[in-house]
């Protein structure tokens, strides 16, 4: 091997966990992109829930939720869609780069 050759192909056995990421994520900064915004979806569904949990002891205190609770539930769930999209979105173009291959559920 040559000083700054580098060789991709992958073997046609049973791929490695990491190669079943790079297959299924096409690049390094498609996987790390990925989980970025896992770890940020699920932050994002923690503050949604005690938001709700907020409305709930706010309504059974004063007779109704909070209008700016309200407003930031609405604002938390509109990031939430918009990082599913994009996790949607990066899951489809590494299937796209890998060919129309399973890799049995990998993530």
């Amino acid at each position: 091997m040559q000083l700054g050759s580098h060789d991709t192909t992958f073997d046609d056995r049973q791929p490695t966990e990491l190669q079943a990421r790079r297959i299924f994520l096409g690049t390094l900064g498609g996987l790390l992109e990925h989980d970025r915004l896992e770890r940020r979806a699920r932050r994002v569904n923690v503050v949604i829930a005690e938001l709700r949990r907020r409305a709930g002891d706010h309504a059974s205190e004063v007779g109704r939720t909070s209008r700016q609770i309200e407003l930031a539930i609405a604002d938390f769930e509109a990031q939430a869609a918009s990082i599913d999209v994009r996790l949607q979105q990066i899951s489809r173009i590494a299937s796209v780069s890998a060919g129309s291959e399973s890799l049995g559920g990998l993530p």
